[in-house]
């Protein structure tokens, strides 16, 4: 549903006072003489205010609390409710809400009363539908949910001018870097706008295309005052990616296939993986994290990022990486609990055995040292039973996709995992618990 003229609806705490023009008058009132300014305080909430969104955002937290919804711990824009066989989560985006339950009944009585309280649009349900730029089809009787952004992509390359005949078939967004590459003058610059592709890219993947965050992270971190020629190539390229998806693989996006499961519980069961490319910017010499949480066959939370600062080894570089996702991992267990899907000793998968033994060892020796504290915390999550770390190989590890750029054959083969467009199920790798293992190795000696 969407909320019509939602900043209309709150009252003022400040005294804010606006200039009127000339024309408007009030009854009872002696009108001024034309040349003296006229100014009324406001008492309700106005659009273009920049407390409106923050007094909207309370009055449909009052409202929905009087509804019995509680919000979540985790994230204020997530409201719920529960009974013994009925619930109903709302996923709040300023004056659009989603709405998911079990039951007619309820979703018709709190439509009923929203309509008491405001003047609400219905839109009807998701499938077919759009919401904040992804468009949604859902196959309650296969069991089916795919999430994509073809038109949002399509009408986005459309406004920079690009010309799809013009684009050439490509496999993979991004080839092999050339820090070297000169600085392209200013009359050779390609019509399209780098720095808007970026932000397309950056929304995109962020929605619901995995596919392109790698090459979405390398494009952003672009120096917009020395654009050089490689970074035109790597936008040309991009372009040509994106075209060629839309064309051989519409619909590319996150596929949740529930069908593939036994039960709700095994289908929302966490499967993480996290992996590190050491040194992977050869220009700050950083390197870079990337890690995956799957549910339900596909991605819920992925990331590709350049780590804040310089790791001294490559297990150094993996603690870090197994931290980020650690983090974010606390985070999505909490909301999964909430809205009743508690997790129970979610494995994670990392392909570095020296990271692995310092996540379950506690003593710290003259090489590993090193190691902030804080990247040292999820020894502490281990210990709690939220999650138990197990290695696989590299082959295997599906974050080794947010970390580098990779050639086209493994690009295929994780870009199909991590969608879900095959409509396979996936299967992690068999579990090797190296915390029950005879420490053939140690972090101290494998580190050399």
């Amino acid at each position: 549903i969407d909320i019509n003229m939602a900043f209309l609806y709150g009252l003022i705490d400040d005294d804010v006072y606006i200039s009127l023009p000339n024309g408007i008058y009030f009854p009872n009132i002696p009108r001024p003489p034309v040349s003296r300014k006229k100014y009324a305080k406001l008492l309700k909430s106005l659009y273009g205010l920049k407390q409106a969104p923050s007094i909207f955002r309370g009055v449909l937290h009052s409202f929905l609390l009087l509804l019995h919804f509680l919000p979540s711990d985790s994230d204020p824009c997530l409201y719920y409710r529960w009974t013994d066989t009925i619930f109903i989560l709302l996923a709040v985006h300023v004056d659009d809400i989603l709405i998911i339950t079990n039951d007619q009944e309820t979703l018709v009585d709190f439509k009923k009363k929203m309509k008491e309280k405001f003047s609400i649009k219905e839109l009807g349900p998701l499938h077919n539908q759009e919401f904040l730029g992804s468009q949604i089809d859902y196959h309650q009787e296969d069991g089916i949910l795919t999430v994509h952004c073809d038109r949002y992509i399509k009408e986005s390359l459309e406004a920079l001018g690009i010309d799809f005949s013009r684009s050439r078939p490509v496999s993979t967004p991004i080839v092999k870097l050339d820090s070297s590459s000169p600085i392209i003058p200013e009359n050779q610059l390609p019509p399209w706008n780098l720095r808007s592709l970026s932000g397309i890219l950056t929304y995109a993947t962020t929605t619901c295309r995995p596919d392109i965050a790698v090459a979405a992270s390398l494009l952003s971190a672009t120096k917009w005052e020395a654009i050089t020629y490689q970074d035109i190539s790597n936008g040309q390229r991009v372009i040509d990616y994106l075209v060629t998806m839309l064309k051989e693989k519409p619909k590319l996006g996150l596929k949740f296939n529930r069908s593939l499961f036994k039960s709700s519980k095994e289908a929302f069961s966490f499967i993480c993986y996290s992996d590190s490319d050491y040194a992977g910017d050869h220009v700050t010499c950083r390197s870079r994290s990337g890690h995956v949480i799957f549910s339900c066959n596909s991605l819920i939370y992925w990331r590709s990022r350049l780590q804040p600062t310089i790791s001294l080894s490559s297990t150094a570089a993996e603690i870090t990486s197994l931290s980020d996702l650690c983090r974010e991992l606390v985070w999505i267990t909490n909301i999964s609990s909430q809205i009743g899907f508690p997790q129970e000793l979610i494995p994670v998968y990392e392909d570095n055995r020296p990271a692995i033994t310092i996540a379950y060892r506690t003593n710290l020796t003259q090489r590993t040292r090193h190691i902030r504290i804080r990247d040292l915390w999820v020894r502490e999550l281990v210990n709690t039973n939220l999650c138990r770390i197990y290695y696989c190989s590299t082959y295997k590890n599906i974050a080794d996709f947010f970390t580098k750029i990779l050639n086209a054959r493994v690009f295929k083969v994780f870009a199909e995992a991590i969608t879900g467009y095959s409509n396979a199920r996936h299967i992690p790798p068999q579990a090797v618990d190296e915390s029950k293992e005879s420490p053939v190795i140690t972090a101290d000696d494998a580190i050399l």
